[in-house]
């Protein structure tokens, strides 16, 4: 993405005040043009590669990932706010209450340095359309209340957690398994993903409906992404544990078919 010490250098190098060699095309080249992949490749007059092969990963490839690879262009929407706010304004509800029949799933979430975390629910609300309804359960300082908020609603919903096992999560997880909560889950590099382009996609079709949450609602106003392998996450802002915390349920959530509970392969649990 446009951001880091090697975007920085590149900068430089563009503005002229640091020396070297860059093989792109300007910002404005037409990359379906064979032309403008001879002025960025320099394998392509060196032997290096071959046009047919240029040509055979063009079609493989989306353009972001050809320009990247071919071209020397550099990402544009790595940081950009993937969530309409108006159009997720225009699902919320004013109230919704998660089933107690086991189909309802927690998730929680907490920023990098554990300064805050938020809690949300989601569940199938209307199994034929494919709607998933999200409530927020609680957003507050430090992370030591997680586990008993967690914990509560797991029993009460005969609910299912779920979690990224990343930073401060680990050690909620941890005291879940003191707890001995039943039904938690560390979500796997596929989940992760997964569940980021499905909100997306929720949000942009409909099928997805929330009560109204203003930690969630600076959350998807700051929303921005960050590579994640040949993926994307959530980028970590201010309020993103939210996003972050509802990206999950609605994920896992949303895999429930009528007349069945949440089925979600694991690489661990608490």
């Amino acid at each position: 993405s446009r951001e880091g010490m090697l975007w920085e250098s590149l900068e430089r190098l563009r503005a002229g005040t640091a020396g070297g060699v860059e093989y792109a095309v300007p910002e404005d080249a037409d990359p379906d043009d064979e032309a403008t992949w001879w002025r960025a490749h320099p394998g392509l007059a060196y032997g290096l590669t071959t046009l047919p092969k240029v040509r055979e990963r063009w079609y493989d490839l989306d353009p972001v990932n050809f320009g990247r690879e071919y071209l020397g262009i550099w990402p544009t929407t790595a940081s950009s706010a993937l969530i309409d706010p108006e159009e997720f304004a225009a699902l919320e509800v004013e109230t919704a209450t998660p089933p107690a029949d086991g189909t309802a799933v927690v998730a929680w979430d907490s920023s990098p340095d554990g300064s805050s975390a938020s809690v949300y629910v989601a569940w199938k609300s209307d199994l034929d359309d494919d709607v998933v309804t999200i409530a927020p359960v609680r957003t507050d300082a430090g992370t030591l209340w997680v586990a008993a908020e967690v914990d509560a609603l797991v029993r009460s919903l005969k609910a299912r957690a779920v979690y990224d096992p990343i930073g401060p999560n680990v050690d909620i997880a941890a005291m879940l398994t003191r707890l001995r909560t039943p039904r938690v889950t560390a979500l796997r590099g596929l989940d992760l993903k997964g569940g980021y382009a499905s909100i997306i996609e929720r949000v942009s079709t409909g099928r997805l409906r929330h009560v109204r949450s203003d930690e969630l609602d600076l959350a998807v106003a700051e929303a921005e992404r960050r590579p994640y392998g040949e993926s994307w996450l959530w980028r970590r802002t201010p309020h993103s544990a939210a996003l972050v915390a509802v990206t999950h349920a609605a994920w896992v959530s949303g895999m429930t078919k009528k007349g069945a509970r949440t089925r979600l392969r694991s690489n661990g649990a608490a």
